[in-house]
């Protein structure tokens, strides 16, 4: 996406001015999905993209394939009817050496796990925790945890909410580079005080280091 974007910097000033509001406030959408009913998307403009962006980890790639066989994901899910209701949808499929990533109409299976939720050091650390299931558990692959975090605005600590569920990838586009997929991911309330989660989401993405 770097090299994308430093290209489309070059081409947009060689462009009039109205040519090049038009471009800068084009929409792209990565995700969209339901949650507990309400209707969130992540979606970016051009010109969003050109500058800072808050995410979980620490690019703008909403899909990507990391070290030691793991690919990471990460969604910032804005209610459609009020942008300051929001969520973090991001986590991390580790799957076998020998396998590409990803294979079209595999389900990715998403596994719950309660230490994300009541040690926010973990959350933090999802990448040392998706490297130590690879290298110790290989039986297990390919699967991921995905976690939502709702956004409580400054001075609160936000939640992290372990799912399960799976992930397809269905489709991909040979002429922007992008896949087409689904998930399905869900939560039962529990006795830590979360309540039930339903979230149901498709999503058009470059998985930026895939064997595409």
């Amino acid at each position: 996406m770097n090299r994308l974007l430093y290209i489309s910097i070059i081409l947009l000033m060689s462009l009039g001015s109205c040519k090049r509001h038009e471009i800068l406030n084009q929409e792209f959408i990565f995700c969209e999905a339901t949650i507990n009913n309400v209707q969130y998307k992540d979606a970016s403009t051009f010109k969003e993209l050109l500058g800072y962006q808050a995410l979980p980890f620490a690019t703008k790639e909403r899909f990507f394939i990391g070290y030691d066989t793991i690919a990471y994901l990460q969604f910032k899910l804005v209610n459609n009817n009020d942008p300051n209701d929001f969520y973090y949808l991001f986590g991390g499929i580790t799957y076998p050496k020998n396998e590409e990533f990803p294979l079209l109409n595999k389900e990715y299976i998403i596994k719950y796990n309660q230490d994300f939720e009541t040690d926010k050091f973990i959350a933090v650390e999802l990448e040392h925790y998706l490297y130590e299931q690879r290298k110790n558990n290989p039986n297990i692959l390919p699967f991921g945890v995905i976690l939502l975090e709702k956004d409580k605005g400054l001075g609160d600590k936000n939640d992290y909410i372990s799912l399960n569920g799976n992930m397809i990838f269905e489709s991909y586009n040979t002429k922007n580079n992008k896949y087409q997929g689904h998930f399905q991911l869900y939560k039962k309330a529990d006795d830590l005080g979360f309540k039930d989660y339903a979230i149901m989401g498709q999503f058009d993405v470059v998985v930026k280091g895939s064997n595409k």
